[in-house]
């Protein structure tokens, strides 16, 4: 049925850009887009403890999935990933700018 309208009266809301739903989310497993929604979240949340384990805590997934799910966001420009001496220290979201031309 068409003219469908979507609402919440929730305010506390996690907003997920339209092209990582168009264009990566299809693409990617579902670990790994569950990781990208929990960062998502995570920076309405700034003061939260946060790093590997905790976030492999949260999806109840592995420290090895979180990072393999963070390099596979770094890989497709998703994501930029700050290390020092082989230590995470950061993670940027990047704005997700799609090439209407790849399949």
């Amino acid at each position: 049925m068409d003219g469908i309208s979507v609402y919440s009266e929730d305010t506390r809301t996690t907003l997920v850009p339209n092209e990582f739903i168009d264009y990566y989310m299809p693409r990617a497993n579902g670990t790994f887009v569950k990781v990208y929604l929990y960062l998502l979240r995570c920076l309405t949340a700034p003061g939260a403890g946060f790093g590997i384990s905790v976030i492999a805590d949260a999806l109840e997934e592995t420290e090895k999935d979180i990072i393999r799910a963070l390099s596979y966001w770094e890989k497709n420009n998703v994501l930029s990933l700050t290390k020092e001496a082989d230590s995470l220290t950061g993670i940027t979201l990047l704005d997700l700018n799609v090439d209407p031309s790849l399949p």
